[in-house]
């Protein structure tokens, strides 16, 4: 995500510049309808969340939103592909403390961001296992990783559906 030149995105006249970039509206004070109808009228654009992006430039992202994290990483990168490789991974993770993309990210750095508005699509908050499961279960769909899940430690408490 480098600064855009306006005379070279794809020569496509829809591709806007992001101006800001808000998480969700203080909950409290408007419902989901309103907001989303406000957003609307003020000429908002709803984020799908559909990214595309060079990986070096995700990478350069993060190292300027989160430093200590990709030191870290990059620290690991050596032993990757090496049989090293599962401890390091493991300590790796067990020394990351959370953070949220939008909030450390696309919040920090939204003006790097272009827009590209698309009509007619169907948007699902799939940011919780348990909702990717849901639309598993409603669509018939059986990936291979979730027989592999299963057994999972992290997916005990949901219900997974049956490959039946």
């Amino acid at each position: 995500m480098k600064p855009f030149d306006e005379h070279s995105i794809l020569e496509n006249e829809n591709i806007l510049p992001a101006e800001f970039f808000s998480k969700r509206a203080d909950r409290t004070r408007i419902e989901p309808l309103e907001r989303l109808a406000f957003a609307v009228r003020q000429g908002f654009f709803w984020n799908s969340f559909v990214i595309v992006a060079r990986i070096a430039a995700l990478l350069d992202l993060f190292a300027r939103a989160l430093p200590q994290l990709y030191v870290s990483f990059a620290q690991s990168f050596p032993v990757f592909g090496t049989t090293r490789e599962g401890e390091a991974v493991a300590r790796l993770f067990d020394d990351i403390q959370l953070f949220s993309f939008s909030d450390n990210v696309l919040t920090k750095f939204c003006t790097e961001f272009l827009v590209l508005p698309v009509c007619d699509i169907q948007w699902r908050d799939l940011g919780e296992p348990t909702r990717v499961l849901k639309i598993i279960t409603q669509t018939g769909l059986r990936p291979k990783w979730l027989d592999a899940r299963s057994n999972d430690t992290h997916c005990e408490g949901m219900k997974i559906p049956s490959s039946e």
